[in-house]
């Protein structure tokens, strides 16, 4: 069962960095170091040019706690305490990435949003999985 968990986790951060760089694209907002005010207010603008709807940081961490609280709340997760402070650290890494110009504040509230959804369709999936009878069994 733990091999297939961690092989499904492989496969939900992967797909979900493809989601969140998908959405990007989608909304084609640069990020705040490349505004016009950024420069008016003495900033070097030193950043590459990049897309920052929604925050990757904060996709993929909101995506990942959640995941985890859902599958605590299933009984996968016994005895594991940690998925509520990595909802707490996302909030932190999504205030820094503000703080240093990467982000706007919707931005990661929009990673947050899609990352709980990603991760709430997921489960399913996971709890799926999971649950199959091993090949072996049917023989």
């Amino acid at each position: 069962m733990q091999i297939k968990l961690i092989g499904l986790l492989v496969v939900f951060f992967a797909l979900g960095d493809l989601i969140s760089n998908q959405l990007k694209y989608i909304f084609q907002r640069m990020r705040p170091a490349h505004a016009e005010y950024f420069f008016d207010l003495g900033g070097k603008g030193s950043f590459e040019p990049s897309l920052s709807f929604p925050s990757n940081h904060a996709f993929n961490l909101f995506a990942l706690s959640t995941l985890l609280i859902l599958l605590r709340r299933k009984g996968y997760l016994k005895g594991v305490n940690f998925p509520i402070a990595l909802w707490g650290l996302g909030l932190v890494v999504g205030i820094s990435r503000v703080l240093l110009w990467r982000h706007y504040p919707l931005d990661i509230v929009a990673g947050l949003f899609f990352g709980t959804l990603f991760a709430m369709a997921f489960l399913p999936l996971i709890t799926k999985v999971v649950h199959a009878p091993k090949l072996t069994d049917k023989l």
